[in-house]
């Protein structure tokens, strides 16, 4: 497959968007060195010959909502991204070995999910103008295609066409996605978006809460699916979801809240004891719920776990995120 060259409007979109993000100090530039290849392409893992587009998006938006300057690494991923997107509007996750060009290897994880962080993506980066002509295509199918995913019997939206299940994770992933557009619709000057949008979201929420939260059991199923997943990942950590995307709960104070679900599962993340992965994404939500000393611990044990084959992309910019505001 024959990439296109950047072109010269992104730069200048990024530089634009440099020199109006602040006038008193330049924010700390996100570093993915060891994981971007020359053509643009973010790899899972360091050095990596496997790309899975949800990683990178999610990276990218989270380390933009901090504070973090991305456009380094965004400017050149963009493009690599759009020139792979199917027709159809749908992503895959690609593969590559030796000297050989990327290739499809396998499907998306999650078209729900891989819609929503990539929107985010490109909504969070776009000029006041508005969407960038040649981004407009890729986000236009993408919205379709996500909004083809609604069950509207229920308002949640399925994980793919093949595999007609609502997950909390996703559907909060969407509402992230929807105040975001609301919030960047406003700035381009489109208010009428910005109010449906709002209210997309509204509608979400309410959804959410109304097909997945327990009364009984005061938090959410993860899933329409049954029998229900028991292990930490997704039971416990779609949990964190909602307080970290600023979803309102019937749990109340998403501070007291998720400070409860660290008395119960803070030693099991930290530890690793049932999951192998170090989930930078709750260290994130520690963080903006002002648990310092779990944040401490997380970025601590990330040393030695950086470079590892369960580090991946998104830990990494969360790791740098973190140290950030740790200084």
């Amino acid at each position: 497959m024959t990439l296109k060259p950047i072109p010269f409007w992104l730069s200048t979109c990024f530089f634009l968007l440099a020199t109006t993000t602040t006038s008193f100090a330049s924010p700390q530039a996100l570093v993915l060195d060891l994981y971007q290849t020359p053509d643009g392409a973010v790899t899972v893992t360091e050095h990596g010959n496997f790309i899975d587009p949800y990683f990178a998006n999610r990276a990218l938006t989270l380390a933009d909502e901090s504070g973090m300057d991305v456009r380094a690494v965004a400017e050149r991923w963009i493009p690599w991204l759009i020139a792979h997107q199917l027709p159809d509007g749908r992503f895959q996750r690609y593969c590559k070995s030796g000297g050989s060009d990327w290739s499809a290897c396998e499907p998306s994880d999650a078209d729900d999910a891989g819609f929503a962080v990539w929107l985010e993506l490109l909504y969070r980066l776009a000029p006041d103008s508005g969407l960038p002509v040649t981004w407009q295509a890729s986000a236009a199918q993408a919205n379709k295609d996500l909004e083809a995913l609604r069950d509207k019997n229920t308002g949640l939206y399925f994980v793919s066409h093949e595999l007609r299940v609502c997950l909390l994770m996703d559907n909060v992933e969407i509402y992230r996605l929807f105040r975001v557009m609301a919030s960047a619709n406003r700035r381009f000057g489109q208010q009428k978006f910005s109010i449906d949008y709002g209210r997309k979201a509204d509608q979400l929420a309410s959804a959410i809460v109304r097909r997945m939260w327990s009364p009984a059991k005061h938090r959410f199923a993860v899933s329409t699916q049954h029998p229900l997943p028991t292990l930490f990942y997704p039971a416990a950590v779609a949990q964190v979801y909602p307080w970290l995307f600023k979803l309102p709960t019937p749990a109340g104070d998403a501070k007291r809240a998720f400070r409860n679900w660290l008395r119960s599962y803070g030693n099991i993340w930290l530890q690793r004891s049932n999951d192998k992965f170090p989930w930078g994404i709750i260290a994130l939500a520690a963080d903006r719920f002002e648990e310092t000393a779990w944040v401490n611990r997380w970025v601590e044990n990330s040393q030695s776990l950086r470079h590892s084959a369960y580090w991946t992309v998104l830990d990494e910019t969360l790791v740098q995120v973190l140290q950030v505001d740790r200084h």
